[in-house]
């Protein structure tokens, strides 16, 4: 039967959920927008200045319920986990700490300096935080 008014389409997107006939490609393809969407957040608020605690409080406010939601509505699979899981880690933990050398600490001064470290680079804050002050006489011989 034919109804000029009735326009079938192959997916719908409905409430920024991805539905079609295939329940399975929904779930894959729910899921990597959101985890995509999840980490460029994640990468966006990783050049901020924030201590562990702020940086709770932001995925537990602003990133995760994203999540949330879609697993409330297509559930999630164990890899979607993962990922997730890895990403909130990262994120937290700051794996990814720069190298810290020669340059970087002559830069801190003695005593260190917080100042005098850009605000971009928030591992080696931490790092220029847990220095201590080496008298001059002592550091000519290290």
């Amino acid at each position: 039967m034919s109804v000029p008014w009735l326009h079938t389409v192959q997916w719908l997107r409905l409430l920024g959920i991805l539905f079609s006939n295939n329940i399975r490609d929904d779930m894959g393809q729910n899921w990597d927008v959101v985890i995509q969407h999840f980490r460029s957040l994640v990468w966006l608020h990783r050049m901020r200045d924030l201590n562990l605690v702020q940086k709770v409080y932001l995925l537990n406010t602003f990133l995760l319920p994203k999540l949330w939601y879609v697993a409330s509505v297509c559930g999630a699979r164990a890899l979607d986990i993962a990922k997730v899981t890895s990403l909130q880690l990262m994120y937290v933990a700051e794996r990814e700490c720069l190298a810290i050398g020669e340059p970087h600490i002559i830069r801190a001064g003695n005593p260190p300096d917080l100042s005098s470290i850009p605000t971009t680079y928030p591992c080696l804050r931490n790092v220029i935080k847990q220095l201590a002050y080496v008298p001059p006489e002592y550091g000519q011989h290290v």
